[in-house]
């Protein structure tokens, strides 16, 4: 069986038991409500912990390993709810790129690097929640799951909004960064040589939200390498 096939066998063995649990799910809840609360706080955890383990038994190289770890990760309802939280702030980064986008003479760039991130960082949200929705559901729609060419598609899409913000992220760093502490008021010998208050705090929160952001991202698939590298997945 090649590696293909393994991820397929995956993939078809997580929506069996995605299936079985919204079943479950849905009969706690017509026999107790309370109950159902506390199944459902409980069975995300759990759900993740088993879906980690038949990745572990159906993938061979550590790259696919943790590329399921992600996939499954995503797909997590707190994720979800995160990247929902997430998109909110992009909103608020582009419109608060475009109402200053003339009050920061001193470097220019910063509010078109909060604008830019905003938009292009709303579109990867919109198309992580729709991949996660869409995974979600897979079982729905397995004619849609044979088709490679959507699959490409979706990843091909991923992969170059991701490698934007990116390099994005560091072009806007190294122009925040590159004016550190400015004038928060244009100085009487130099009118140009500031840069408005908020706006510039607000790029560098921006910036160390996006390093955080990006750890996340990194540390789930990691952690769960070195717990298969030691026998615990």
């Amino acid at each position: 069986m090649d590696s293909s096939q393994k991820r397929k066998k995956f993939s078809l063995t997580r929506m069996a038991y995605q299936s079985t649990t919204s079943t479950a799910s849905i009969l706690s809840t017509e026999s107790d409500g309370h109950a159902w609360t506390r199944s459902t706080e409980q069975g995300e955890s759990s759900e993740i912990l088993v879906q980690l383990r038949e990745l572990n038994k159906d993938v061979d190289s550590a790259l696919e390993f943790v590329c399921g770890v992600d996939d499954i990760i995503c797909t997590s309802i707190p994720v979800n709810i995160g990247l929902a939280v997430l998109g909110i702030l992009s909103v608020v980064e582009t419109s608060f790129g475009v109402r200053h986008l003339s009050h920061c003479p001193v470097e220019p760039r910063v509010p078109v690097f909060l604008f830019v991130g905003g938009c292009f960082g709303l579109l990867k949200i919109i198309h992580m929640l729709y991949t996660n929705y869409r995974n979600r559901k897979l079982s729905m729609y397995v004619a849609e799951f044979n088709n490679r060419n959507i699959q490409r598609t979706f990843a091909a899409v991923d992969s170059i909004l991701s490698l934007f913000l990116v390099a994005w992220q560091a072009a806007g760093a190294y122009w925040t960064l590159g004016v550190w502490r400015p004038h928060w008021e244009p100085p009487l010998h130099e009118p140009d040589n500031w840069c408005h208050q908020g706006l510039y705090v607000f790029a560098l929160v921006h910036l160390g939200l996006s390093a955080a952001v990006l750890a996340a991202r990194l540390l789930p698939g990691l952690s769960a390498l070195l717990l298969r590298l030691h026998g615990r997945v």
